[in-house]
């Protein structure tokens, strides 16, 4: 690998396991072993993204994932409660296209209100990629129910608040509900939901008449109100043990499997329910015009479509 930082890092990993994974404070779960497993993990994962960067040196890199899986997960045999053994396996698993183990280990997070929101990205969306649509659909329709209840609760909050004299939190309590029915992930999660109920197999006349009877009037989106959204999504925990003078070994940006869904994104999966719905209602002046806006969108991006997304998007441009 040549004389580099990653391979410095890379020296020291078996004292690293041997305390993290072997000793006797490790059997007895003290946490300052789960910090040295996790670090040992994000070393050869960082190691490994170096080493095979090549496109034909692919198997390599998998290889070498998998083997930082396997600390990751000895780890969290050893240590259940450890959130960052967990979040770190979750994104290798989703890597490798592991997203059943991903999906079981999320689900031990106990994700639970604003988390929706701030580490839903985690894992929403994700299954489509693979085709697992139906374990997806799941974690999407959960997301939706938070954020609608947020969004009817949120008054009776307010409320009580002021009931209780503590006026100084009613700012607060704004701001929060703004930053939430506003959020991108928020829009994210609706995407997902309409591109999974949308896109999903069944009756075909069932299916057209979804489409026909769908109001999309309400997710139409213009560059004022995507510029509005408030991105609460968490990025920073993954990179929390990343020097700043070696961003480009930032573990959040390397285990990306797909790109993060930006304002792009949004619109594209906004106007795909359009141009269908107005494709089922024959409306040929409409759905003329939302083609040309799709295809300005795909045509334009900045890289959070992936080319997954980009193929679906234009096979429904060009039907």
């Amino acid at each position: 690998m040549g004389e580099t930082e990653p391979k410095a890092w890379a020296a020291d990993i078996e004292p690293l396991l041997k305390f993290g994974l072997g000793s006797s404070q490790a059997r007895k779960k003290q946490p300052s072993c789960s910090d040295m497993a996790l670090i040992a993990s994000q070393r050869i994962i960082q190691a490994a993204f170096f080493a095979y960067n090549a496109a034909n040196q692919r198997e390599q890199l998998h290889s070498a994932l998998f083997k930082a899986l396997c600390v990751l997960e000895s780890g969290i045999q050893l240590n259940d409660s450890s959130f960052l053994l967990k979040l770190y396996a979750i994104r290798v698993y989703l890597y490798l296209s592991c997203y059943e183990r991903a999906q079981t280990i999320y689900d031990t997070l106990s994700i639970k209100h604003v988390q929706q929101d701030t580490l839903g990205h985690l894992i929403i969306g994700h299954g489509m990629a693979l085709g697992c649509f139906a374990s997806d659909m799941e974690f999407c329709y959960n997301g939706v129910t938070f954020y609608d209840r947020f969004r009817s609760k949120m008054p009776r909050d307010i409320e009580a608040v002021y009931q209780q004299g503590t006026y100084s939190n009613v700012q607060d309590f704004l701001e929060l509900q703004s930053n939430i029915v506003h959020s991108v992930q928020r829009e994210c999660t609706h995407r997902y939901a309409l591109r999974g109920e949308g896109f999903e197999y069944g009756n075909a006349k069932e299916t057209l008449t979804r489409w026909e009877e769908a109001d999309v009037s309400s997710i139409e989106h213009t560059e004022q109100t995507l510029s509005a959204l408030h991105d609460n999504r968490d990025v920073l925990v993954m990179g929390l043990l990343t020097p700043k003078d070696m961003a480009q070994w930032d573990l959040e940006l390397l285990t990306r499997s797909t790109p993060m869904p930006g304002h792009d994104w949004i619109q594209a999966f906004s106007l795909v329910p359009q141009v269908m719905h107005y494709l089922v209602c024959a409306d040929n002046e409409s759905l003329q015009e939302k083609l040309s806006e799709l295809t300005l969108v795909v045509d334009n991006t900045s890289g959070t479509l992936s080319r997954q997304d980009v193929l679906l998007v234009r096979g429904i441009i060009d039907v």
